[in-house]
C-alpha cells in the first residue's frame, strides 16, 4: 500500500461516506415500505466505492486481491437491492415473493464467496496483475467463467430497475414523476459507464471509471431523498392500487398543494394536469363541500349530492398524513360513490317503517281489544253490581224504617250503618266503572280536567293541571291513549305511592310539548334497579303510539314523575 494516497482515493472515500450517511438516514425510516431495501442498496454501493478507492494506492497483488474480495461483497449485493428498491418505488412488488428475495440474496452471497477464493479457483479473475497509470494502480486481469454471469446480473438489474421506473414515470406526474426521474438518473449513470467499460470503448483503457460515474448517482439519490422526499412520501404499489381504484384520490402536501391524483379523480372531479402545484381549495372551487374539507387539519367526512336533482350521492373523506415521528406530511382526499348504499338504506328504512306501522297497528288493535273489554266490564259492573247494591241499600232502608215503627232502634241503627257502607261501596263501584269507561272528549286538555276531578273525588288525592302554551294537538285516538296514561299513573300513585297530591304540568315551547304527570307519594325505584310491571309497559306502549318519548323517574324530594315529550303541532 502506497504511503501517500492520490486525490481520487479521497474523493471516492468522501463519496462512500456520503452514501453511508444517506443510508443511515434511510435506516431510521425503515418502517416505510421500500426504505430497508434502499438502505441495503446504499450500503452495497458505499462498500464498492470505498474499497475501490483503497485499490488505487495498492502496490502489490496480494493487497489488491484482499481489497478486491471485500469490494466484491458490495458489487455482488448491488443487483438484488436494485431490484428490491426499484420494485418498491415503481409499485411492482407482486413478483418479489419471499422465495424470490432469498434466492437473489443467496446468489449474491455465492458470488461474493467465490470471489474470496479467486486466487485458488479463478472463477471470476483467472489472473490478476498491477499496472500503474495516471498516478494510481489499475488492476489488469483475465476473466473467469463466472465474470460474465456477474456482469449480466449487474447490467440486468440496472436495466430492469430503469425500465420499471420509466413505466411508472409514464403514468405519473407531479412529485411522483420527479422522484422517478431522479431514480432513473441514478440507475443510468453506473449502467452506461459499466457498458462503456466492459465494451472496451473507454478512453482510459482498462481503468474502471464506474465508481466515479456513481458520483452522479450520489447526487441524484440525495436529491430524490432530501428534495423530493423519496422515503418520506413513497408511492408504494400505486399502479396496482391508486390508479385502478374506482374511488377518486387526490394527494396534497402539507401546504394543501396538489401533488398527485388518480384517473378517477380526473374523470369525476374534472382535475387536469394544469392543477398540479395548485392549492386544493382553488382547484376544487367548483365543489363547495370539497373546498370546505380542504381547510381542515383533522380527519373529516361528509356526504353530498353532485347533481342537484339526481339521486347520486358521494362520500368524501379528508385524511391527514404523517411520518413515523408524527410530523405532518400531507393529506389525502378520497371520493366514494355511496349511491347504491343510500338506495339500500332507503329501502331498508321503508321496510322498517312498514314493520313499525304494522307493529303500531297490532299494538293499537291489542289495546283496543283491552279497552273494549274494560268498557264491557265497566258497563256490566254499572248495570249489575252497582244496581244490585243500590237495591239492597234501599231494601235495608225500608227494613230500618219498619223497625223504627216497632221501636227496634238498635237494630235499625245497625241496618242504617250497613246501608251507608253499601251506598259507599256502590259509589266506589260506580267510580271504578267510570275509570274503566271510554272517555268522550274532543279537546284533550278539557277532557283531562273532568278526569282529574273524578280521580280526586274517587281517590281523595288533590288533583290539578297547569298549562303553559298550547296543549299538543291530538286526534281522538291519540287523546284516548293520553287519557289512559294519566289514569294509569293516577292509579299507581294511589295504590303504590299512597300519594296525597297529583298534578299535571304541560309546557309547550319551540314546537315541543312536555307533559309531566307528578305525585308526592313514595318515589319509584330508579330505572336500573326496578322491575317494570304491566302498567308501565302499557304506558310506554301508548306513549310510542302517540309519538311521544316516555320516561319515569323519582321526583325530588319524594314522589314520581311520568314525563312525555311530543311535538306540539297537529298529529
Amino acid at each position: 500500500m502506497s504511503s501517500s494516497w492520490p486525490l481520487s482515493t479521497w474523493l471516492l472515500l468522501g463519496q462512500a461516506a456520503a452514501m453511508l450517511a444517506v443510508a443511515a438516514w434511510a435506516w431510521r425510516q425503515r418502517a416505510t415500505p421500500g426504505a430497508l431495501a434502499f438502505t441495503g442498496l446504499l450500503v452495497s454501493v458505499a462498500v464498492y466505492v470505498g474499497l475501490f478507492a483503497m485499490e488505487l494506492p495498492a502496490t502489490d497483488v496480494a493487497t489488491l486481491q484482499w481489497v478486491g474480495a471485500i469490494e466484491y461483497v458490495g458489487i455482488a449485493f448491488i443487483p438484488p437491492f436494485v431490484l428490491f428498491t426499484y420494485s418498491a418505488v415503481a409499485g411492482m412488488t407482486g413478483w418479489l415473493t419471499r422465495w424470490t428475495r432469498w434466492s437473489l440474496l443467496a446468489f449474491s452471497a455465492v458470488c461474493a464467496a467465490l470471489k474470496l477464493f479467486d486466487p485458488w479457483l479463478g472463477t471470476i479473475y483467472r489472473t490478476l496483475a498491477i499496472d500503474r497509470q495516471y498516478g494510481f494502480t489499475i488492476a489488469t486481469f483475465d476473466v473467469g467463467p463466472l465474470y460474465y454471469v456477474v456482469v449480466a446480473y449487474l447490467e440486468g438489474s440496472f436495466l430492469t430497475g430503469f425500465l420499471m421506473a420509466y413505466r411508472a414515470w409514464r403514468k405519473s406526474s407531479g412529485l411522483r414523476q420527479r422522484q422517478l426521474t431522479s431514480m432513473m438518473l441514478g440507475a443510468a449513470f453506473p449502467w452506461a459507464a459499466h457498458i462503456v467499460y466492459i465494451s472496451g470503448l473507454s478512453p482510459w483503457g482498462r481503468f474502471d471509471f464506474v465508481p466515479f460515474a456513481i458520483f452522479g448517482t450520489t447526487v441524484a439519490v440525495a436529491w430524490a431523498v432530501f428534495r423530493e422526499q423519496l422515503i418520506a412520501v413513497t408511492p408504494i404499489a400505486r399502479d396496482f392500487v391508486v390508479d385502478h381504484l374506482q374511488d377518486s384520490v387526490v394527494v396534497l402536501d402539507a401546504h394543501g398543494i396538489i401533488v398527485d391524483f388518480n384517473p378517477a379523480a380526473r374523470r369525476t372531479l374534472g382535475i387536469a394536469d394544469s392543477d398540479w402545484g395548485r392549492f386544493g381549495a382553488d382547484a376544487l372551487n367548483s365543489w363547495p363541500d370539497l373546498k370546505a374539507l380542504c381547510a381542515a387539519d383533522e380527519e373529516r367526512r361528509c356526504e353530498f349530492n353532485p347533481e342537484v336533482d339526481g339521486d347520486i350521492c358521494w362520500e368524501a373523506g379528508w385524511h391527514p398524513l404523517s411520518d413515523p415521528q408524527g410530523r405532518p406530511r400531507g393529506y389525502v382526499l378520497t371520493i366514494h360513490d355511496v349511491s347504491e348504499r343510500k338506495r339500500n338504506e332507503g329501502k331498508l328504512e321503508q321496510l322498517v317503517s312498514a314493520r313499525t306501522a304494522a307493529w303500531r297497528e297490532a299494538s293499537e288493535t291489542a289495546l283496543r281489544v283491552i279497552e273494549t273489554e274494560q268498557v264491557r266490564v265497566s258497563r256490566t259492573l254499572h248495570d249489575t253490581v252497582c244496581q244490585d247494591l243500590i237495591a239492597v241499600a234501599r231494601k235495608i232502608d225500608e227494613c230500618a224504617a219498619q223497625m223504627r215503627e216497632h221501636r227496634l232502634e238498635s237494630v235499625a241503627a245497625r241496618l242504617t250503618e250497613l246501608s251507608a257502607t253499601i251506598t259507599s261501596s256502590s259509589k266506589k263501584a260506580h267510580d271504578i266503572s267510570h275509570l274503566f269507561g271510554d272517555p268522550d272528549f274532543e279537546d284533550p286538555s278539557a277532557g283531562l280536567k273532568p278526569t282529574l276531578q273524578h280521580i280526586q273525588e274517587s281517590t281523595g288525592m288533590a288533583c290539578a293541571i297547569h298549562q303553559e302554551g298550547e296543549f299538543p294537538a291530538l286526534d281522538p285516538d291519540r287523546a284516548r291513549h293520553l287519557y289512559r296514561i294519566v289514569r294509569e299513573a293516577a292509579m299507581n300513585a294511589v295504590r303504590h305511592g299512597h300519594a296525597r297530591q297529583f298534578w299535571i304540568d304541560c309546557v309547550s315551547a319551540r314546537g315541543v310539548s312536555t307533559i309531566s304527570i307528578c305525585n308526592d307519594g313514595t318515589s319509584i325505584v330508579p330505572e336500573g334497579r326496578r322491575q317494570e310491571g304491566l302498567g308501565l309497559r302499557l304506558m310506554r306502549m301508548r306513549a310510542d303510539l302517540i309519538g311521544a318519548s316516555f320516561a319515569v323517574r323519582p321526583r325530588t324530594p319524594f314522589g314520581t314523575v311520568v314525563e312525555l315529550t311530543l311535538p306540539a303541532g297537529p298529529r
